[in-house]
């Protein structure tokens, strides 16, 4: 790679404050575009920039000169000019990414689908109070299955089981409503029939 393509170590100390107030307005810029955009066009944002940011150290006029997955050592990146990546990520992006930036995501892609992840995090799935109730039910009847207990433990169980449904019925006057009640009559096995039923139909 010829010697003025590189960058020089003191390029970082020579911006200028206006250079640094564009650059945060680039990030500021970038954050808003990326929250009205889908996945798919989140990461060919991030790999144009990325290109474009690369094609700048280089020394190449056209960001499409950088293959988004080719690796930055292929390109002919040494350490300097990755320190250097590192920065202008940092400043185009508003993040303070790490020292290794380029090591450990070394292709325009990878880089870009990291930033992403940081930029435009995927929302996590809110779980509903059914699939958890559903799952607990689930752990209660394999423990009374597998578990062996004196009268005192049972008859507290017991209890407490015919107190959960009483409450649960509270808000089910359709369900309370029945003329066989299993809550006082069921045996311990139809009992727990009636709780599954009751839980797996809210």
């Amino acid at each position: 790679l010829p010697h003025a393509a590189r960058v020089a170590p003191e390029a970082e100390s020579t911006a200028t404050a206006s250079d640094r107030v564009a650059d945060g307005l680039d990030a500021a810029t970038l954050t808003v575009n990326l929250a009205s955009q889908d996945s798919a066009e989140q990461l060919n944002t991030l790999i144009r920039l990325v290109q474009r940011l690369a094609a700048e150290i280089l020394g190449h006029q056209n960001p499409g000169t950088v293959p988004a997955i080719v690796t930055f050592r292929d390109l002919g990146f040494d350490s300097l000019m990755a320190v250097e990546l590192r920065n202008r990520v940092g400043r185009a992006t508003g993040l303070r990414p790490a020292s290794t930036l380029v090591f450990d995501h070394p292709s325009p892609e990878a880089l870009a689908q990291h930033l992403q992840a940081l930029l435009a995090p995927e929302p996590e799935p809110e779980a509903g109070p059914e699939p958890t109730l559903l799952a607990a039910l689930h752990r209660l009847e394999t423990g009374v299955d597998d578990t062996v207990m004196d009268d005192a433990t049972y008859d507290e169980i017991h209890g407490r089981l015919k107190d959960l449904i009483r409450r649960w019925s509270i808000g089910r006057p359709v369900a309370a409503a029945t003329s066989a009640d299993p809550i006082d009559t069921g045996t311990d096995e139809e009992l727990f029939q009636f709780l599954d039923g009751e839980l797996g139909g809210a």
